[in-house]
């Protein structure tokens, strides 16, 4: 168990970077959609 745990830490670190870059590109999406919609 002493091997897995530094990949699942890694993981869980790198699933948290995914998840931040993911809600900011949402983020970006959701507003050019509503400037589209505006014009």
């Amino acid at each position: 168990m002493g091997k897995e745990e530094p990949i699942m830490v890694r993981y869980v670190s790198l699933t948290e970077k995914g998840r931040k870059l993911f809600d900011a590109l949402l983020k970006v999406v959701e507003e050019t959609e509503t400037v589209e919609k505006q014009e």
